[in-house]
């Protein structure tokens, strides 16, 4: 990455950590464009190259902060590995990441469910996420992910159990232990997947 880059992807970053500091300090709906914008010391037009609306910048800072997380720590564990306990780590490295900041992942959460746009974007997104995991789950089982449909299926478990996991615990105003909630969730999944790895491939058709 030349020096042009990697100055665009700095600011890319400064902008969204800003928004994320001010829709925490502030909440979403009173935060504008202008006091992101000014936090970075740039203007509303260069945060516009960046991001085409405020929505933009939360949606990636979500994405950024959980499922980017999710599908890294997935594909970075050894292949050697039992399924479910790479998944088990994928689901947890997220909340690991930000156990020092729980403010923040809570602003994140409840402005989302407090604006019907935003949690329509993020449905998109963990949609989006789902496939990208089930490609992975897939080449890791050697499974067609067209013609099999084990790999879908499990990913589709994986981020339902989490996205409830992470409502249960915005709904307790985070005061509930988020890791403790997340291992409970994927217990009860985990004989389930287990027995979902294990078995041949289940054809779609």
């Amino acid at each position: 990455m030349g020096l042009r880059e990697r100055k665009k992807e700095r600011t890319r970053d400064e902008l969204a950590s800003a928004a994320c500091h001010l829709f925490t300090e502030r909440g979403y709906e009173a935060t504008t464009v202008e006091e992101i914008a000014a936090a970075v010391d740039v203007s509303p037009r260069t945060f516009f190259r960046y991001y085409p609306t405020k929505a933009d910048v939360a949606i990636e800072i979500l994405r950024t902060a959980a499922i980017d997380i999710t599908l890294e720590t997935f594909a970075a564990r050894p292949r050697s590995e039992p399924l479910t306990a790479s998944l088990r780590m994928a689901a947890l490295a997220p909340i690991d990441s930000h156990e020092q900041r729980p403010d923040e992942v809570f602003t994140v959460i409840r402005m989302i469910n407090a604006n019907p746009t935003l949690r329509g974007r993020i449905v998109e997104q963990q949609l989006q996420g789902r496939d990208e995991l089930a490609a992975l789950i897939a080449d890791r089982l050697g499974a067609d992910p067209a013609g099999d449909l084990r790999p879908r299926l499990i990913a589709d478990l994986l981020i339902t159990t989490m996205s409830s996991v992470v409502d249960h615990w915005g709904n307790s105003n985070c005061q509930a232990d988020l890791r403790l909630l997340a291992n409970a969730g994927f217990d009860l999944l985990e004989s389930g997947l287990g027995a979902a790895a294990d078995v041949g491939a289940v054809p779609c058709s």
